[in-house]
């Protein structure tokens, strides 16, 4: 697995993840890092719009709490934390807007999901290495 930090200065938080080393998009990913942009908020995901073009590999609607993922219909990273507007009610899984390229997982998932409640929309997002 390859580690890259992702830091939200203004909310004080910075979490590392953990990503799948062999998958395409990884590999992209990494190689245009460092990458920054405004987070976006959706429900209890985070996701961050890049202007990467990466092509949709393994897609999948099913991701859970902790997960990475890459939307390629919105070029975007994705962090999911919990329920997402498609989640059904009381439903603590989280649900994407379509399917998404599982990339990885939150490292230290319980810590980096006490500081989700820090976060505001378009706070400066930053991936690096």
């Amino acid at each position: 697995m390859k580690k890259i930090k992702v830091k939200i200065p203004k909310a004080e938080v910075e979490f590392s993840i953990s990503l799948n080393p062999k998958l395409k998009t990884t590999k992209e990913l990494i190689h245009n890092l460092p990458l920054s942009g405004f987070l976006e908020i959706w429900g209890e995901e985070l996701f961050l719009e890049t202007e990467l073009e990466i092509p949709e590999e393994k897609p999948t609607m099913e991701v859970k709490a902790g997960d990475v993922a890459y939307w390629s219909p919105g070029n975007a990273v994705c962090f999911f934390f919990g329920p997402t507007p498609l989640s059904e009610e009381n439903s603590k899984k989280p649900i994407p807007a379509s399917e998404v390229t599982i990339i990885g997982k939150i490292d230290s998932f319980k810590a980096a999901r006490e500081k989700f409640s820090k976060l505001k929309p378009l706070q400066e997002l930053f991936l690096e290495k």
